[in-house]
């Protein structure tokens, strides 16, 4: 199916404006200071309005090497005690966002699901490259089973999430914390990055709008610098098991790089006997749920996200 046309001239004139260097590549973007990377995100105009009844306060992790995480608490007045507990991690490329990124994403799943979503900001490439990321959010999950009763959650019903580049944090987070015995009750991937050793055809041949080839390698290098890119927890999808992981929503848009990577690692879990789900919107770009004033229809995928984060209430009851 077609993309929409409000979407593509938007990508044609982004297209253009990047040619001419008005908008930044990955190499220009990370010569730019990295509080003004961490501020980026979407125009209010994108985004469209935001559900009311969300309570929010920052706090800051503290992790195991003395490096502070903030990290923003979202807590709807839906939220029962014993809530699902959310640690969100946003997209970006690894290089730019933070919680003002993914502010807009986060209210969403916390006021739909009624759940209690922690925003984690954790430290951007290439100032910090792999694992920082990952050390980073493991710190967090094990602060939100710590403060459980403090958050209002329960502690047997954390999710983690994100999109693009978070949401390879978060695959490899679930496989990190499955590992160290400590099993997550769901992993919620939005077009994630899971294969950093480009295997897959629409990440070697994609040429349509949105985020090309060339700029996925670009963040990818800045992200593992030296490190091996078929390291499963740089490439969940090499991973040489998936088995024990927590049940999945996985979520694909046909306009993107990283399509194929997506639905592979879905399909890689439905083998293994993991509950999963597939979302693969044909006419839909990468980042999407970030600019969602671009796409009719998209009420129904915020409630896919809403109706996954829910059905692990269910599931843990049983």
């Amino acid at each position: 199916m077609p993309l929409n046309r409000k979407a593509r001239l938007t990508f044609a004139a982004m297209k253009a404006l990047t040619k001419v260097g008005v908008l930044p590549t990955a190499d220009r973007l990370v010569k730019q200071p990295v509080a003004k990377r961490i501020a980026m995100g979407p125009a209010k105009g994108m985004v469209g309005s935001l559900p009311t009844g969300v309570a929010t306060r920052d706090v800051d992790v503290q992790t195991e090497d003395g490096r502070s995480v903030r990290v923003r608490n979202y807590t709807p007045d839906t939220a029962t005690a014993g809530a699902t507990g959310v640690a969100y991690l946003h997209g970006g490329g690894w290089i730019v966002g933070g919680i003002a990124s993914c502010d807009h994403l986060c209210q969403r799943i916390a006021a739909d699901a009624s759940a209690v979503v922690l925003s984690i900001e954790y430290s951007l490439a290439p100032e910090h490259r792999f694992p920082v990321a990952l050390h980073e959010g493991l710190a967090v999950l094990d602060w939100m089973r710590e403060h459980a009763d403090d958050l209002g959650i329960d502690s047997a019903r954390l999710v983690v999430g994100g999109d693009s580049a978070g949401g390879n944090l978060a695959a490899v987070l679930a496989l990190m914390s499955r590992d160290r015995g400590t099993p997550l009750a769901g992993q919620l991937l939005i077009y994630p990055s899971v294969d950093h050793t480009w295997s897959t055809p629409s990440s070697c041949n994609y040429s349509g709008p949105g985020l090309s080839v060339d700029e996925a390698r670009a963040v990818s290098r800045y992200y593992i610098g030296e490190a091996d890119p078929a390291d499963p927890l740089i490439s969940p999808l090499v991973s040489a098991d998936v088995t024990g992981l927590p049940p999945a929503l996985v979520v694909a848009a046909a306009f993107d790089c990283l399509h194929d990577e997506a639905v592979a690692y879905a399909e890689r879990l439905l083998a293994a006997g993991v509950p999963c789900r597939l979302l693969d919107y044909p006419d839909y770009a990468h980042g999407f749920f970030s600019v969602p004033r671009f796409y009719p229809g998209v009420e129904a995928a915020w409630e896919e996200l809403a109706t996954f984060v829910r059905s692990l209430e269910t599931e843990s009851a049983r």
